[in-house]
């Protein structure tokens, strides 16, 4: 792998839900694969930054062992100085490339039980993007996981256009910063015009991301995107084959118009793979976060419902009144980013209403009766979140606390990770505050003493973020 590769650009600056084991498990047993669970695992992510994805692992599954990898030097030695202030000795951050990893690092030589792949995969150049598969497919346990997310087609097509057309006006800047300022500059001026109108999404996307982010993420000499088939062929080719989207709803035929849904419901059984690119047709696809096992596993993709029952199911949706465009016999809900859904299906509120009465803690799925199906279907809506085991989540108490990881990311003024691997940011001064002193120790009436004011009404909102725990 040439240098190019070993520039693993730094994607993930906070926590990543998707890319959680516990939710990487949860695909694999569904699957019929046997994952390894949270004691022991083994797990690595490649361009890592910092380790804001890494450090609140490493602290909920303090019997792990982790190891991040990233060429950004300034990165690894501000996540080193957080390992220090967290006191954290399952994790290790190295200054390196995915070449220097060997099946001993940290997996005892049988290999990685989850590897994570953020941002990573459509900056490499063509040919080390071969050897980059080949390195995942051997540094991986028999039954492990990898999470690679990529830029795909046809989403990926106005970006594309974009990006071509800041080479054009900015390419010959030598200074990357320069470049991506002159970039952003013209991406202002093809928001305005009506001829561009097609691309105004897409250029408010750009614009969002830092001057930094933008020259590092978009404009790298490599930068590409690739069809959904040309990636899981790629993969094939080098000992990995598709195990599934990281959300269900990526491969979830719920919400596609019915002529469409019952034309790919026949050919899913045949060919899974063929249903998920024409899936990225219908909603034009712009990335995709594919999980990827070893070739030589049997994938059963038959007994979904069966295996369900293993899991953990959550949910922190809640009723709201309905909009005038919804059915008149739906129901809708609210999730706290504001995705709503109107469901007319009374299984689907049952299962939902469920869930939602036990937010923040999650449930066993064989504990409770609600249809399956459904629930799998709320969950490719992006509604309920599946886990392989059960997060660590205290509820109110006399003396309430929350993990010192999130004290300190309090203390940092950085976004906070809950237990479900949720970035959650809290800009209110006063709550950030009693976030700091939630260490177990004081009871309501010395916080409310320590604050200078009542505290109940900020615990309740620190509780509903599933932000309590040890």
């Amino acid at each position: 792998m040439g240098a190019p590769a070993a520039g693993l650009f730094t994607s993930t600056r906070v926590a990543h839900p998707p890319t959680h084991p516990s939710r990487l498990a949860a695909h694999a047993v569904l699957l019929g694969l046997e994952p390894a669970n949270a004691d022991g695992a083994r797990i690595l992510e490649i361009g890592c930054g910092s380790g804001a994805n890494l450090l609140p692992m490493a602290a909920a599954m303090p019997s792990a062992r982790l190891l991040g990898i990233d060429t950004s030097e300034r990165d690894i030695r501000a996540g080193r100085a957080a390992l220090e202030d967290l006191g954290l000795r399952n994790l290790d951050l190295r200054h390196a490339t995915l070449t220097d990893v060997a099946w001993n690092d940290v997996s005892d030589g049988t290999g990685f039980d989850y590897v994570i792949a953020d941002g990573v995969y459509s900056n490499l150049a063509s040919a080390d993007r071969g050897l980059f598969a080949q390195r995942i497919a051997s540094l991986l346990s028999p039954h492990g996981v990898a999470f690679v997310s990529y830029r795909c087609y046809p989403g990926a097509y106005a970006g594309q256009a974009l990006r071509e057309a800041c080479l054009l006006h900015a390419g010959f800047l030598e200074d990357v910063e320069q470049r991506a300022e002159e970039s952003q500059s013209l991406l202002r001026l093809l928001a305005c015009q009506p001829e561009a109108s097609w691309l105004r999404p897409e250029c408010g996307r750009l614009l969002a991301l830092s001057t930094a982010e933008f020259g590092r993420e978009e404009l790298g000499e490599h930068t590409s995107a690739s069809y959904f088939f040309q990636f899981a062929r790629h993969a094939l080719q080098h000992g990995l084959q598709f195990l599934a989207e990281s959300s269900f709803g990526g491969s979830s035929l719920f919400g596609l118009p019915r002529d469409a849904a019952e034309r790919l419901e026949g050919l899913i059984a045949d060919n899974p793979l063929a249903v998920e690119q024409y899936l990225d047709l219908l909603r034009m696809r712009r990335v995709r976060e594919t999980l990827l096992c070893r070739a030589d596993v049997f994938v059963d993709r038959q007994a979904r419902l069966g295996r369900v029952e293993a899991l953990w199911a959550a949910s922190s949706a809640r009723r709201i009144d309905r909009l005038p465009q919804d059915p008149d016999n739906s129901t809708a809900y609210a999730l706290a980013d504001g995705s709503r859904l109107a469901v007319v299906d009374s299984r689907l509120c049952a299962t939902l209403d469920t869930l939602a009465g036990s937010w923040p803690h999650p449930v066993r799925i064989r504990n409770i009766d609600c249809d399956r199906k459904a629930l799998l279907d709320l969950h490719g809506a992006g509604f309920v979140d599946l886990q392989a085991w059960a997060p660590s989540i205290f509820g109110l108490s006399d003396r309430p606390s929350v993990p010192q990881w999130i004290r300190w990311q309090a203390a940092q003024g950085c976004d906070l990770t809950n237990a479900y691997h949720c970035a959650v940011r809290i800009d209110d001064s006063f709550t950030r505050s009693l976030l700091s002193l939630l260490d177990g120790t004081r009871d309501s009436n010395a916080l409310e003493r320590a604050l200078g004011r009542p505290v109940g009404d900020a615990l309740r909102e620190v509780a509903q973020f599933a932000l309590l725990g040890g």
